[in-house]
């Protein structure tokens, strides 16, 4: 949704704009907000607390991913280590479709995404799906309830800016820049 002649769009920029809709609307004290993010959040926590702006959140809900990618690795912490993308991934990248804003700009497209996501628990997901069959024979509305919103959620992914995720999984996965508060 950026439009390539508004420039490069990654997780520095991300950031910044997180932290200007933490600071608007200025009526409340500016510390009574909280923030809820995925696993860039901590970086945009640590650059507002750097500069002492009083609109930096006092508390932070880390949701989707870890802060220190090296305790507890996770498939995806261990496959985003050891196959870190390089620049080179982001010229052989996909461009935004002419229908949207971002025509022209290099993406992540959501369908790779997905792929990664279901292949790394291929397993568990086929498992989920042949018991979303039985459920639904049985007539118990309740679990099939259960499946379709999880996996409403699951498979609401979308295309990124190719800048934007290489910078990410470089900072997240492959520097730790935020447990060493870079």
């Amino acid at each position: 949704m950026v439009p390539l002649s508004e420039g490069r769009f990654d997780l520095d920029d991300y950031i910044d704009y997180v932290i200007s809709i933490l600071a608007f609307p200025r009526r409340r004290h500016p510390r009574d907000r909280k923030s809820a993010s995925l696993r860039s959040g901590a970086g945009r926590d640590r650059a507002m607390e750097s500069v002492n702006d009083p609109y930096a959140p006092r508390s932070m809900v880390l949701m989707g991913g870890p802060i220190d990618t090296r305790s507890n690795p996770t498939a995806v912490n261990k496959l985003r280590r050891s196959a870190a993308p390089t620049g080179s991934a982001a010229t052989s990248s996909p461009r935004c479709r002419s229908r949207h804003p971002g025509v022209m700009r290099d993406v992540y497209p959501g369908f790779l995404q997905l792929n990664g996501f279901v292949s790394m628990n291929l397993d568990r997901h086929l498992d989920a799906h042949k018991n979303l069959f039985f459920h639904l024979v049985k007539g118990d509305g309740d679990s099939v309830h259960k499946h379709k919103d999880f996996y409403d959620e699951y498979l609401a992914v979308m295309d990124l800016a190719a800048e934007y995720y290489l910078q990410t999984v470089e900072t997240v996965f492959v520097r730790h820049a935020l447990p060493r508060a870079r």
